[in-house]
């Protein structure tokens, strides 16, 4: 309810996104797509009265033109990019448009952005006492999740008389100076070593990542095999279920890298198997499958969890290595 009432008072400004956190360059545009309707469904159920959010954010910022002119079609205005998207050094004081395409670029400080915000912003303010602005961007989880602000910054930061706030679409409607830019195809976590090595969104999709790979031809069967179904009596849920197992998480915990100071090792094979579940239960579900499609579905998902089950003992054998965290796959 408050937050419902600090849109309405336009104390805050919410933004769009992709309902099940997928890694939108990597499904079919339509499938993204419909993970953005599905969003837009909810939102306007949880929010009645709010007018469709101008702004959208990506998750995992994972940017690639053809969402972006996706997002421009579903009535979007602006989308929020870090700094290394643009390619080249970036001013907060000039509103960035999209080359070809209806969009504005709000580009996060990456510095700041990948700390814990309050405490950095604290420090900068501390340090450097500039005027401008400065923004930041990341997933809420920041907040008691993935941190404890026990030091109290988030009060000292956002209770210091030097910052003033303002919504993005009114910040971005005060800029006078514009330019056209086009982003790189890349996410947040992509860096100039991933780009060389062809792997833009290397936490999702990485090339030398078997796991993953087998992961997304697992995908893409399920996709297959449940846009052929639309008559079977099952076929609601089962698309639900499949909406699910397509969650950016499922590949990011096979992904095996610690991508910041407030993140764990992204290895955590109970975590991916959650996905992977949900992918094999959109298939059980069918009635009109044939018996030879329902057991390639099995075997391609034993054949995944065989794969991860001896990777995580091959870490257990290596971790005086000290480069995992290793976790306990028992459930598998």
């Amino acid at each position: 309810k408050e937050i419902h009432a600090y849109a309405v008072e336009g104390r805050i400004e919410l933004i769009g996104t992709a309902i099940h956190h997928p890694i939108l360059p990597l499904l079919p545009v339509e499938e993204a797509e419909r993970q953005i309707d599905l969003y837009l469904a909810l939102f306007a159920e949880i929010f009645p009265g709010i007018p469709q959010p101008k702004g959208f954010f990506f998750p995992e910022m994972a940017y690639a033109k053809s969402i972006g002119e996706l997002v421009a079609r579903k009535g979007f205005q602006w989308i929020v990019l870090d700094e290394n998207h643009a390619g080249t050094k970036v001013d907060p004081a000039v509103r960035y448009r999209i080359q070809n395409l209806p969009l504005s670029v709000l580009f996060r400080n990456r510095t700041i952005s990948s700390n814990f915000p309050p405490e950095a912003i604290f420090t900068y303010l501390d340090i450097t006492h500039t005027d401008g602005a400065l923004i930041t961007a990341h997933d809420g989880e920041m907040y008691g999740h993935r941190h404890r602000d026990d030091n109290g910054f988030y009060e000292k930061a956002f209770a210091n008389p030097l910052i003033t706030f303002a919504c993005a679409s009114d910040y971005l409607r005060s800029l006078t100076t514009e330019a056209v830019i086009e982003p790189k195809e890349i996410s947040w976590e992509t860096t100039p070593e991933d780009e060389k090595a062809g792997a833009p969104y290397p936490l999702w999709q990485n090339p030398s990542n078997e796991i993953q790979e087998l992961m997304w031809a697992f995908a893409h069967f399920c996709l297959k095999v449940i846009g052929n179904a639309k008559n079977d009596r099952h076929f609601s849920e089962a698309r639900k279920k499949l909406d699910r197992g397509l969650t950016s998480c499922s590949w990011w915990w096979m992904s095996g890298r610690k991508v910041g100071s407030f993140s764990p090792v992204s290895w955590h094979p109970s975590e991916t198997k959650k996905g992977l579940d949900e992918l094999l239960a959109s298939v059980r579900l069918l009635t009109t499958l044939s018996p030879k499609t329902k057991t390639e579905a099995e075997s391609l998902y034993e054949d995944i969890i065989t794969r991860i089950a001896q990777s995580h003992a091959y870490m257990q054998k290596q971790r005086k290595d000290a480069r995992y965290t290793i976790l306990n796959y028992e459930t598998l």
